[in-house]
């Protein structure tokens, strides 16, 4: 009787572990390992064309808050916003849709899509989980992409920011290891 009781304990054990776990909200970064980031010290924001409906950048208001708070982090880290000038770094965000998006035709002449993009004519789908906040960081110049930090599920499903007051902690906390600008 008392094996019996073990057996039933342990599979109930083993059922309940099996169950899934609400997923983890790890940020993540990536960035090309061959690049030199003593040569950069400006930067400006990519000022479109933006995908229709994109949660990071339809609310313009949203989209400035976000843009205000990687530029805070960025100033303290020594690099100069100069929206209108020539600069080193293009920043853009963008995000994950609910839906996928609609497949796109683009003729590329070597300028960075969001999906990092090639030359010539191209079909491309996009797709990152719903509600991640993207943030790519493109070389001005070679116009490739060199940094990218992700925070899954920054948006909720209409849009809005998940959480409204914690969202600068998110956006230091990615870019904690973004290389100071040298000057």
């Amino acid at each position: 009787m008392k094996s019996l009781f073990g057996c039933i304990v342990t599979l109930m054990i083993f059922i309940a572990g099996c169950g899934s776990a609400p997923p983890q909200k790890t940020i993540r970064t990536d960035f090309n390992p061959a690049t030199d980031f003593r040569v950069y010290k400006s930067y400006r924001w990519f000022d479109g064309p933006f995908l229709p409906g994109d949660p990071a950048t339809a609310d313009e208001p949203q989209y400035r808050t976000v843009r205000d708070a990687i530029n805070m982090v960025l100033s303290e880290k020594g690099y100069e916003w100069l929206q209108f000038q020539p600069t080193d770094l293009v920043l853009h965000i963008h995000s994950g849709f609910d839906s996928p998006p609609q497949v796109d035709a683009w003729i590329t002449y070597n300028w960075y899509k969001p999906w990092w993009g090639a030359y010539g004519p191209m079909i491309e789908v996009s797709r990152f989980d719903p509600g991640m906040l993207v943030f790519d960081v493109i070389d001005a110049k070679s116009t490739e992409l060199v940094w990218r930090g992700l925070i899954p599920r920054f948006y909720t499903a209409d849009g809005a920011f998940r959480d409204v007051e914690g969202f600068p902690a998110e956006i230091q906390e990615m870019l904690k290891n973004f290389p100071q600008a040298v000057r």
